[in-house]
């Protein structure tokens, strides 16, 4: 049985620039070599800043795929998101597993996009 499993991609760099479609068409490819197929929609994320409390909206990309449960495939899909924020420069990334669980794995600082090639 398949079920529904998400990730999500911010529209933007940290600072503001547009990120371009040649980086979010890779984690495209990446999960379509990995499960057969995606589903990419544009949506709005809204989050608290721990920080000073304000709330901040960003454009993003959602990545819905269809896979089977187990760990295994879990695990496979926790390393592309993550390999995703890392390409992105982000400092975590939104993941909904099949079975339901949400989880946020934070990207180490010190990882560049070169450290997650091939």
């Amino acid at each position: 049985m398949q079920r529904e499993a998400r990730f999500i991609l911010p529209t933007r760099f940290n600072d503001g620039q547009i990120i371009p479609a040649d980086l979010i068409n890779q984690s495209l490819e990446e999960v379509v070599n990995e499960f057969g197929g995606v589903t990419i929609a544009n949506a709005y994320g809204y989050w608290k800043r721990p920080d000073d409390g304000k709330i901040v909206a960003e454009s993003v990309y959602t990545f819905d795929v269809a896979m089977p449960e187990g760990r295994e495939k879990e695990q496979a899909l926790i390393a592309l998101a993550t390999k995703a924020a890392i390409r992105l420069n982000q400092h975590s990334v939104y993941v909904r597993l099949p079975g339901g669980e949400v989880i946020i794995p934070e990207v180490q600082k010190h990882a560049v996009a070169d450290d997650i090639a091939a």
